[in-house]
């Protein structure tokens, strides 16, 4: 959350972008964790 108010007042477009991305490995790699344990959706 942090990195997005940094990423606003800097109008940095690319910390948004990374921020994102890391949002999208944190869920992926939750997911995995879940299949590991056999929980599936």
């Amino acid at each position: 959350m942090a990195a997005a108010v940094v990423a606003k007042i800097r109008g940095d477009a690319m910390g948004l972008d990374a921020q994102r991305d890391a949002v999208h490995r944190a869920a992926a790699d939750a997911l995995h964790a879940l299949q590991s344990v056999g929980i599936h959706q």
